[in-house]
């Protein structure tokens, strides 16, 4: 229920605006990543609350909220109170950030507007001098207790905008937070609704070798958390009763002692009281070894895996490990013995790749028809900023660094332009007619899909 406390940060995390389609997802989790800065920020002294899609659906004040304008106005009047509004950008949904801060700009003229976030990260140096006039401070990175300081002294002294700042956090520092303060307000706001919780007992990426994947720009190198705190943060997520926990973590099956102690942890907690679980993996590091250590839990497990493709020189270009016909034969092995055991495995699918031929495409929908039925989510290709893919575009000219202020264009970039892009939404089209059980990552994807087919 909003209008308790005396809230003096909102921290947001705007995506699409199509929200009638959003409230209808059941699949809605507290954002994990801004509720690291909610709790460090209540640390420092500063009320602070999130307002995230799972926010949005299950609080009944918001529930009527057509926007996310319309959302954050509201919570505004709730809470007079509020001083600073902090933004977590996606890619994806910059232009909607850009809009909501616009917004903010005219009709609260006193509000301290800071960007951070994924996009801020990526591409620190164009958002500070390209989108500078829409907010107040600009944070790459993690929040860390400098930054959180800095920006509580805007709150301390009052009247009066600072000059625009750029903070430039660590990639480390997330590491240590818990996050159960910041879940329990969700009790307050949310009357106690958890359908799923989100839990990472890692950081970073251990592989960190894909072109096109920004893990290792946003989170920094490889770690393990300290298993008390795991202990501590998976007690108090089984204590809310969710349907299902989500390990997001890289590849949670990577380091097999870790993964070892959080299986045992959960068989320790009573697993049967969550319905499901879910985590990544990766091709190098899933076994029927280690799904053996989860058939014997009562729980649904569903693992996603990105496979992206199987062509060897596709794999190669985006950093990722070639696999052999022993390598296909053994997964395919895995895949029938998981479907005996309670485990669900899923996989990523990439198409518009650079370089990509018909004859890479044909390869790996034949590879995914000898698998049988699995669950797909099928993906085109994209440009996320920073990364080694976007570098290395940008160096051949087929990218253009104006490319993110541009509005006429899409929310997204995309790996391969022009003719390319046609033969990649082709081969994607014929992907999703062979396999019409297949999901599309977003509504970003769709959107892809469709430019040009009016």
């Amino acid at each position: 229920m909003l209008g308790t406390g005396n809230i003096q940060v909102l921290l947001v995390l705007p995506t699409t605006d199509e929200l009638v389609k959003l409230k209808q997802r059941s699949a809605l989790a507290p954002a994990y990543g801004l509720n690291i800065v909610a709790e460090s920020f209540r640390q420092a002294g500063y009320e602070t609350m999130v307002l995230d899609e799972f926010m949005l659906k299950h609080c009944r004040e918001l529930q009527d909220c057509k926007s996310w304008v319309g959302a954050i106005f509201k919570v505004l009047q709730y809470y007079p109170g509020i001083k600073m509004v902090g933004f977590s950008v996606l890619t994806n949904f910059r232009k909607t950030v850009l809009n909501i801060s616009r917004l903010l700009r005219m009709q609260r003229p006193d509000l301290y507007i800071v960007w951070g976030g994924p996009h801020v990260t990526g591409l620190h140096k164009e958002i500070f001098f390209g989108d500078a006039g829409c907010f107040d401070a600009a944070v790459s990175g993690a929040l860390d207790k400098s930054i959180v300081k800095y920006l509580g002294s805007w709150l301390d002294a009052g009247g009066g905008k600072p000059q625009l700042k750029f903070l430039e956090g660590s990639l480390s520092q997330n590491i240590g937070w818990e996050l159960a303060p910041s879940y329990d307000q969700y009790l307050d706001f949310c009357e106690g609704v958890f359908p799923r919780l989100i839990l990472r007992t890692t950081q970073g990426c251990p592989w960190g070798k894909c072109k096109f994947c920004s893990a290792r720009l946003l989170e920094g190198e490889y770690v393990l958390c300290d298993h008390e705190k795991i202990t501590r943060e998976l007690d108090r997520a089984i204590s809310y009763n969710p349907g299902r926990i989500e390990f997001h973590d890289q590849d949670l099956l990577w380091d097999d002692r870790h993964f070892k102690r959080i299986i045992s942890m959960i068989s320790e907690k009573s697993s049967h009281r969550i319905e499901e679980f879910y985590c990544h993996a990766s091709m190098e590091s899933i076994s029927i070894e280690k799904l053996a250590l989860i058939r014997e839990l009562s729980s649904t497990w569903k693992i996603f895996i990105g496979l992206e493709t199987i062509s060897s020189r596709l794999r190669r270009q985006l950093g990722k490990k070639p696999l052999n016909n022993h390598d296909l034969a053994k997964f395919t092995e895995l895949v029938e013995w998981s479907r005996k055991s309670n485990i669900e495995i899923g996989l990523y699918v990439m198409f518009g790749i650079p370089g990509e031929k018909p004859e890479d495409s044909k390869m790996t929908i034949d590879f995914l028809k000898r698998l049988g039925n699995i669950e797909l989510c099928f993906l085109l290709m994209k440009v996320f900023p920073g990364t080694p893919l976007y570098r290395k575009l940008l160096a051949e000219n087929k990218l253009s660094r104006d490319i993110w202020f541009d509005e006429e264009r899409p929310d997204m970039v995309t790996a391969v332009e022009g003719h390319e892009l046609e033969r990649a939404k082709a081969y994607w089209a014929h992907a999703l007619e062979e396999f019409p059980q297949a999901k599309m990552r977003n509504a970003i994807d769709k959107k892809m899909l469709s430019v040009g087919e009016q």
